[in-house]
């Protein structure tokens, strides 16, 4: 198989998920997750998605994503796409529930990248434009399945929740105020705080804060950044400042959880 290869197994049967459960990392590419059996919980960019058999999960490149969990009958399939158009692409982690006729014909497509992946030597432009096809396919698949849902109306908390996620996903490494957050979605900030802690029973500074992590520990694991740099790059007053924080949040100091 030539290097570089698109599509990986995804299954907890290795036992490689379980020592690796809860560490967060950043994706290099575009991933596309379906889970064939079992039960599997993941976090991207800060959301949570609980998925079964049918269930898909896109995440864009540079997504932080973090697996919390997998059942002993985990079985899923990951495909990983790179150069792939803006229009095909999906802009956000995304998940889609698929069924029927649906998943057949998306799982179908799973199906034929293997087999083509099985030739001594396969084209990178026949799998690039077979993801396309898939990725195009799933986004009219998920306009569908969200037109079905119209009726049911999103409410103005959760609505505002989202955006605010979004925001904390993009800013949250390095702003760090509420008022920040507040003035892009023109509320006060008691408004946003309120209502964020009724949507999502966690407050905005919890929001930040595992934003914060999340990013620290991406840094801490997978590269080479001194924790003065880390702290720098944070927008913290000072390394010192940073450990407390990190201390605080993990239970461990930055040097601890490298070395862990």
């Amino acid at each position: 198989m030539q290097e570089g290869t698109p599509f990986i197994p995804d299954t907890s049967r290795s036992g490689e998920y379980r020592s690796h459960l809860n560490e967060p990392f950043r994706t290099q590419e575009g991933r596309i997750l379906l889970v064939r059996e079992g039960r599997a919980v993941y976090t991207a960019n800060m959301r949570r998605y609980e998925l079964f058999p049918g269930h898909m999960l896109v995440t864009p490149a540079e997504t932080i994503v973090e697996i919390n969990d997998v059942s002993d009958n985990y079985n899923g399939q990951l495909l990983l796409y790179r150069d792939i158009p803006a229009t095909a692409a999906f802009e956000k982690p995304t998940a889609v529930k698929l069924e029927g006729d649906d998943l057949e014909r998306i799982g179908a497509y799973f199906d034929l990248i293997s087999r083509v992946l099985k030739k001594p030597e396969w084209s990178q432009a026949t799998i690039q434009h077979l993801e396309m096809a898939l990725l195009n396919d799933l986004k009219h698949t998920k306009y569908v399945l969200d037109q079905s849902l119209a009726s049911n109306p999103v409410s103005h908390s959760e609505t505002v929740f989202n955006q605010f996620l979004d925001l904390v996903s993009r800013y949250g490494c390095t702003e760090h105020q509420i008022s920040f957050y507040a003035d892009r979605l023109h509320l006060t900030p008691n408004r946003l705080s309120t209502l964020v802690k009724d949507y999502s029973g966690r407050t905005v500074a919890d929001w930040i804060n595992l934003a914060i992590i999340h990013e620290a520990k991406v840094l801490l694991r997978y590269s080479d950044l001194s924790s003065y740099e880390i702290a720098d790059r944070l927008n913290f007053s000072a390394a010192s400042a940073f450990s407390a924080f990190f201390k605080r949040q993990t239970n461990l100091t930055p040097g601890q959880y490298r070395k862990a």
